[in-house]
This record gives structure tokens, C-alpha cells and sequence, in this order.
């Protein structure tokens, strides 16, 4: 049965899914970069995001159902025909994935729009209307180590874990006012937050 982990930009898609093929003994699959090569995924370079043709993708990889994978991809919805017994979403707090996507040399735009992405909880909302909330997984990769989030996502898996939608990052003191503020005004530098 396949395993689907998605999450926005930085939250450690790649790092996490390969440790959690090996951990679980499965193939790996990075829908993304299949589907670039195969054209199915191109990049809008006026937005600077990539974007899928999602009914030629879910013709591709239509005949991987049933199979032992990890697929890793920023498009979940695109996995729906694989029927995979649980969909990660893995989440990072905004202020430690600022850094990771500053790190990574993203422009101050990109870097705005992910952690929209990721307050808003964007690709658990979509996964849960993709897949139902029975089969979501969300995890916290702000603090641990790519091995120490696949082990935690495997022992999930394996023993019917917590299901459904369950972080948000807005309930941190004074976190959805500060970033509220700092993306109104396009600003990624955001204040630090009272301990």
C-alpha cells in the first residue's frame, strides 16, 4: 500500500520520505520530479510555482495502485487514484520554515506564500478533501531529525495512529496577529515571538 507525504516547501518532503521507504521497506517515488521530466509538471515562471496537469498525472501513475511506495509530492490530489493507506502532511512551524526557505535562496514572494500556505494548513485541507480525514497524518518536522519524523510517521502507520487534521499553528501566543502583520505589509522578517 502506498504511503503519500506532501507538505509545503521546506517542510522536508524528501529528506523524510526516503528515510520512511527504508524504514518500511518500500520503493520511493517523487511524483514531482517524474512528472517534470515527463511534462506533466511545468513552471510557471511568472508566479514561480510549478504547476500540474492533474488528470494527465493521474493517468500516469494510475497503474501504481497497490503498491508498496512512499510517493512524495507538493500535489496530493494528484495520488488520489492510488488509494494510499495514509496521506503525511507534514507541517513545520511558520518562523522555523521562514528560515528554510530563506536558507534555500527563495524570493521574499515565495517565501510569503508558503507560510500562507502552511498557517492556513492549504495541503491538509486539500488532502482531506481528496483522501477524507480518516487516512490524514499530520506531523511536526520543526524540531526533529528527517529519521526521527519518518520513525515517528511509521510507527503511526503501523499501529493505526491519531488520524485527522490535528496542528495549527495559530493557537501560539500572539503568532497569528505578528505574521497577520508581517504578511499584510509583505515582510518576511518576522518579530520573535514571546517565550
Amino acid at each position: 500500500m502506498a504511503v503519500v507525504i506532501t507538505g509545503t516547501p521546506g517542510a522536508g518532503k524528501s529528506t523524510v520520505g526516503r528515510e520512511l521507504a527504508l524504514l518500511l521497506g518500500y520503493g520511493l517515488l517523487d511524483l514531482d520530479g517524474i512528472l517534470e521530466k515527463e511534462g506533466v509538471l511545468r513552471f510557471d515562471d511568472e508566479r514561480n510555482v510549478p504547476v500540474i496537469d492533474l488528470e494527465v498525472a493521474r493517468r500516469r501513475i494510475a497503474g501504481m495502485s497497490g503498491r508498496r511506495i512512499v510517493v512524495t509530492t507538493l500535489h496530493p490530489d494528484a495520488a488520489d487514484r492510488l488509494e494510499p493507506e495514509a496521506v503525511v502532511i507534514l507541517r513545520c512551524d511558520p518562523l522555523i520554515l521562514r528560515y528554510r526557505l530563506e536558507s534555500r535562496g527563495y524570493p521574499r514572494r515565495k517565501i510569503v506564500e508558503n507560510l500562507e500556505a502552511e498557517i492556513i494548513g492549504y495541503l491538509t485541507s486539500l488532502s482531506v478533501e481528496t483522501f477524507g480525514a480518516n487516512r490524514i497524518l499530520e506531523v511536526e518536522t520543526s524540531r526533529g531529525s528527517p529519521r526521527e519524523v519518518a520513525a515517528e510517521i511509521a510507527r503511526r502507520v503501523n499501529s493505526g495512529g491519531v488520524w485527522g487534521p490535528s496542528i495549527s499553528w495559530l493557537h501560539r501566543e500572539g503568532l497569528a496577529v505578528r505574521l497577520r502583520s508581517a504578511l499584510a505589509r509583505g515582510d518576511c522578517r518576522t518579530p520573535e515571538l514571546p517565550s
